[in-house]
């Protein structure tokens, strides 16, 4: 089992798509987010961010969504609803 978490970001002046884990994750959360990453690259509709760990603030922290899981988790921000 896996835990998926869609969302959307917001900043006037970012675009692409982006895979995130927690700070610290094991080999299976980082294989799920590389490949779910890897698959909405492919696509090709928008920038490909990459992989982060932590949050935007720090990656150090973790967002709650991936902090209260006990199964790989990801938190998949497709595009940014502010911008094009």
């Amino acid at each position: 089992q896996y835990f998926l978490s869609i969302h959307r970001n917001m900043n006037y002046a970012g675009c692409g798509v982006e895979t995130w884990t927690a700070s610290e994750c094991d080999e299976e959360t980082l294989s799920l987010a590389e490949s779910v990453q890897r698959g909405l690259a492919k696509v090709g509709v928008q920038r490909d961010r990459g992989v982060k760990h932590g949050t935007h603030e720090s990656a150090a922290s973790d967002y709650y969504v991936l902090r209260n899981t006990d199964m790989p988790a990801v938190l998949i921000e497709l595009g940014f609803l502010d911008n094009r």
